[in-house]
């Protein structure tokens, strides 16, 4: 990821060597090949052919060295991405058998990365330096794969596209809102209203579990008030931003500290609905 507002920007491109010592620790020669040859690594220039590990990445390793950074980047990310979908496949299999699966690939993934400052959200990989961690276990697919993509654009340094994909996040949401709670048609309130409209819509579910947790009415009202204000004040700086900032009427230019300050209102916004969402 190029990044012309960080001197020190770190490239993902730069965790192969790790990437390439856990690949040699948990993997086969044949499921590397095929990791590396699916990640568009060349395999087919490697002129060792024998079974053992070590050699066959120290061939790949001179491919690696070769490449520009741009190009180092998307092979990495391609190498993390299919030892997750190498892994989901693993996992799947071993749960039909009714065993147990094996977390400890992934985790040691996210060790991996993390020394080289990236980070895991399901499978799209993001510089820690972006405060963007969500449970999207509750949330819609449509809404989760939304989030993944403003991931990805930001790592990519897609500033704008980020926003708009964050942005449409939000978007199904208050869609589902709408059409579950039969709000009217989403789209003839503006966005703030929208989002304020579809979050005052869960006060019942709110405020039960709070009463459950044995939170004294009073409270309760002033709790669920000023979390309704908040809400409505992050819609109204999330939608500011998405005029000025997002690609949606062709590409803008957006400073990378206010796609941080978008994201987190959408962040914020996205948690409110998270613990209340069925």
């Amino acid at each position: 990821m190029s990044d012309k507002n960080e001197s020190s920007s770190r490239h993902i491109g730069d965790a192969w060597s790790s990437l390439r010592g856990l690949l040699q620790q948990e993997h086969s020669t044949k499921d590397i090949k095929g990791i590396l040859g699916k990640a568009q690594l060349p395999i087919f220039k490697i002129a060792y052919d024998g079974t053992h590990k070590g050699p066959f990445l120290d061939e790949a390793d001179k491919l690696v060295r070769e490449m520009d950074t741009d190009l180092r980047n998307r092979f990495v990310i391609g190498c993390i991405e299919e030892i997750i979908s190498f892994d989901r496949i693993k996992t799947t299999n071993l749960s039909k058998l009714g065993l147990q699966p094996d977390k400890r690939i992934i985790e040691d993934l996210e060790n991996v990365l993390a020394r080289a400052g990236f980070g895991l959200s399901g499978d799209a990989v993001f510089p820690l330096s972006l405060q963007l961690d969500i449970e999207t276990a509750s949330l819609p697919k449509e809404v989760s794969a939304a989030i993944m993509e403003a991931l990805r654009r930001y790592r990519d340094g897609r500033f704008a596209g980020a926003i708009s994909s964050i942005c449409g996040a939000v978007d199904q949401i208050t869609e589902h809102v709408f059409i579950d709670k039969s709000l009217g048609d989403h789209k003839d309130a503006a966005y703030q209203e929208r989002v304020s409209k579809s979050f005052a819509a869960f006060e019942v579910e709110y405020c039960r579990q709070l009463q459950q947790s044995g939170v004294l009415a009073d409270e309760i009202r002033r709790i669920w008030e000023n979390h309704k204000k908040s809400v409505s004040q992050a819609a109204y700086i999330l939608g500011a931003f998405r005029r000025v900032y997002s690609d949606s009427h062709g590409q803008q230019n957006a400073p990378r500290e206010f796609v941080q300050k978008t994201l987190d209102c959408a962040v914020f916004i996205l948690r409110s609905f998270c613990g209340i969402l069925k």
